[in-house]
């Protein structure tokens, strides 16, 4: 009888990509969404990989992510910000979320820009914005910094009050930086 189960050799797998790339794919999982970590709405995993492979600055920057417990290197969040402005297909020349999401109300609305009008826009096909996004990408290094240490007796874990999530208590807000 046929289960319709497949076993894949990941190590074979893996023999095609570079440490770099495959430190990459383990951020792209965190970034495109993953258990612990927020998604995209309507974007899933196949187009953000085929964006990931086709470009070396992007498997560069998402190869770097998760090495540090705290991403201090700007190079790393303007490339992820210009990666999510191409998975939202309004890259390249548009390498701001802010920008991207500024181009589709007016692609929505027109020039007069009135959302007023009755025009009808679902803000779930936005790109996010970029103080969303800054987060999201200190809970992702934070998430991979974790899964690299897996095998480590012990990690020594920050508060993840510094990377990107708050702390609510009773309906107060409290903890971590916005």
């Amino acid at each position: 009888m046929d289960t319709g189960e497949k076993l894949i050799n990941i190590s074979h797998l893996a023999d095609n990509y570079s440490q770099e790339h495959i430190a990459g794919m383990l951020v792209l999982h965190a970034f495109t969404g993953a258990v612990c970590t927020s998604a995209f709405k309507g974007k899933g995993k196949v187009r953000p990989m085929k964006l990931l492979s086709q470009n070396s600055m992007f498997i560069h920057i998402f190869g770097a992510v998760g090495s540090t417990w705290m991403l201090s290197d700007d190079h790393i969040v303007h490339g992820i910000e210009e990666f999510t402005c191409r998975l939202y297909g309004v890259g390249p020349r548009v390498k701001q979320v802010d920008v991207a999401r500024e181009i589709k109300v007016k692609n929505i609305c027109g020039s007069n820009v009135d959302l007023r009008s009755g025009h009808s826009i679902a803000l779930s096909t936005f790109s996010t914005c970029r103080r969303v996004l800054a987060q999201h990408i200190k809970r992702v290094n934070l998430q991979v910094c974790i899964w690299r240490r897996a095998l480590d007796h012990f990690p020594e874990i920050p508060s993840p009050l510094d990377h990107g999530y708050h702390l609510f208590r009773g309906g107060r807000h409290s903890g971590g930086s916005s």
